[in-house]
């Protein structure tokens, strides 16, 4: 399985819609890819995942993944390596 890393700002809405987005259609497609996500600047008052994440998920039927409403997470220099593609 190979990986892919989606960053951002914040790590609390593009970075992760497009987590959850490509692992939802990769699992739909039999893609053998993994996404996660990672903020460049995580700010200490963002919590979870954004409110207008969850209401486009919910608008467009996709479910939420178990690890969905986690905080955000800063991106570390491991990152940079520890995945096959980064965007």
């Amino acid at each position: 399985m190979k990986s892919l890393l989606f960053i951002c700002t914040g790590n609390y809405y593009r970075s992760r819609i497009a987590e959850i987005l490509f692992n939802h259609y990769s699992a739909i497609q039999n893609v053998q890819w993994h996404a996660d996500s990672r903020g460049l600047t995580v700010q200490s008052e963002l919590k979870g995942l954004s409110h207008h994440a969850r209401k486009y998920l919910e608008e467009h039927k996709i479910e939420l993944p178990t690890d969905a409403l986690r905080n955000p997470i800063a991106i570390s220099v491991d990152d940079f390596t520890k995945y096959d593609k980064v965007v």
